[in-house]
């Protein structure tokens, strides 16, 4: 069982038909398999199609999404935002392979809690960008992190940091009553 990798995705297509073929491709559950093919005997019908080192080295994740929530979508725009789950790592090869062959542009973020992960991947004509980072550690790390991602990224993450802030609260509060037992059975020995 994998830990799950939590993504958010903005894809735009360059054409109608591109888009259209996407869009279905993800309701039918093969878009990782239509848009970047593992190229293995089986293709896209039979599960001999699939190899765990190929899809992980292609894609860069094990299996094609799974949870898919498509939330908005533009058929004059050629737009998709959806929100959706991989096994363990983003499937930042997936992305690359629609951009080269198609077009498709993506702005995608991602976290891992499992791993204490997240990132962001954005491909386009304009470039790529492949960034990401641990979770901080602690509420200063938080504070230059947010500085640095920029807002968008940070709206994303935002349930993960106050989930992260309560943690430490917890932390702090377990550590404030540690010692003062530690304090309440020293004073106890003194008397």
């Amino acid at each position: 069982m994998p830990n799950w990798c939590y993504n958010y995705a903005e894809i735009k297509c360059p054409s109608k038909e591109v888009y259209f073929d996407l869009f279905h491709s993800i309701l039918e559950k093969r878009w990782f398999k239509t848009f970047a093919p593992l190229g293995l005997p089986g293709g896209l019908d039979n599960e001999s199609g699939w190899d765990f080192k190929t899809a992980c080295g292609i894609w860069k994740t094990k299996w094609d999404a799974d949870e898919v929530d498509i939330f908005e979508q533009d058929d004059n725009e050629f737009t998709i935002k959806m929100n959706f789950d991989t096994a363990w790592t983003p499937p930042t090869g997936v992305y690359k392979i629609m951009s080269e062959k198609f077009g498709i542009e993506t702005t995608s973020y991602y976290y891992e809690p499992g791993c204490c992960f997240f990132g962001r991947y954005i491909i386009s004509g304009d470039g790529e960008i492949d960034e990401s980072f641990n979770y901080p550690s602690d509420k200063n790390e938080l504070m230059n992190l947010r500085k640095t991602i920029g807002s968008d990224f940070d709206d994303f993450m935002t349930c993960e940091w106050e989930q992260l802030e309560e943690e430490w609260e917890e932390e702090c509060d377990e550590e404030e009553c540690d010692e003062e037992e530690e304090c309440q059975e020293e004073c106890e020995e003194e008397n």
